[in-house]
């Protein structure tokens, strides 16, 4: 009997990644459900409520140890609404992963997640976004609107944003070192590919055909996707976007020429 892993293409990120424009873009092709953020906590089914129903059994069900039990349990019974021959995507954000907990061993830090994933030999994609400057505007934007998905119903909402200088430099090599942990562990999976959010688009704003045939690949898929995008995280530029762009700016950029961050992570400077 096949299970409910081996259906399941697990997109892993950080928030304002690109996890919920690929996951849409994924559910596009006939044969591949999209069952979301099933950890979020607003989810009427999900991780969450079945936690609270193996904690209302035993309280011991609840401990560490036990969530990846759970979080398959929580799979299965979203599985059961749909048909059995198709894929199921499966959106986890990076602070979902961390929830499960970490192992000590062999002097690292190790993901209870993402080691369990690769025992069970799951499919996952890696989503990065390497511009970290345009991550942190796009989610104090999201903040600030309380508009964290732009649905197809919704019309976008706009605000300008303030980032303290101060805090750039820690906070671009927090998100660096968040990516370099994942990719680390994600080493231990024979299943996954990793995917950088800059390259998702072509100049046309289409996704790029080749990115979808390596992940129909993956997924042992026909690329029969709709290559229009879903959904556009951020409507404005950076310098329409931050009430303080100048001086962000110059922050970055001697950042960058002290070699404190990557120029990577100021791709949203156009430079």
């Amino acid at each position: 009997m096949t299970s409910v892993i081996d259906r399941c293409v697990f997109v892993v990120g950080r928030q304002r990644s690109g996890t919920t424009v690929l996951r849409k873009t994924l559910a596009t092709h006939a044969d591949v459900v999209d069952l979301g953020e099933i950890m979020h906590p607003d989810r009427d089914v999900g991780f969450y409520p079945e936690l609270a129903k193996k904690l209302a059994q035993d309280v011991h069900l609840g401990l560490h140890q036990n969530w990846m039990d759970v979080f398959i349990a929580a799979l299965e019974r979203l599985a059961e609404d749909h048909n059995p021959n198709k894929k199921l995507i499966v959106d986890v954000k990076y602070n979902m992963v961390l929830a499960f907990g970490t192992r000590f061993a062999q002097h690292k830090m190790s993901s209870v997640f993402l080691r369990s994933l690769a025992e069970m030999r799951a499919k996952i994609i890696h989503i990065v976004r390497r511009d970290k400057l345009s991550l942190l505007v796009s989610e104090r934007v999201a903040i600030k609107t309380q508009q964290w998905q732009l649905k197809d119903d919704q019309e976008r909402k706009d605000d300008k944003v303030f980032l303290a200088v101060p805090d750039l430099a820690p906070r671009i090599v927090s998100e660096e070192s968040q990516d370099y942990f994942f990719e680390d562990e994600l080493r231990y999976s024979q299943d996954s590919l990793r995917v950088v959010y800059e390259e998702f688009f072509d100049a046309e704003g289409n996704f790029k055909s080749d990115l979808l045939i390596a992940l129909a690949q993956l997924m042992d898929l026909e690329p029969t996707f709709d290559l229009a995008p879903r959904l556009r995280k951020q409507g404005r530029s950076l310098e329409q976007t931050l009430e303080n762009f100048e001086e962000v700016a110059r922050a970055v950029r001697t950042l960058v020429d002290r070699a404190d961050i990557s120029p990577l992570n100021a791709l949203g400077l156009g430079s």
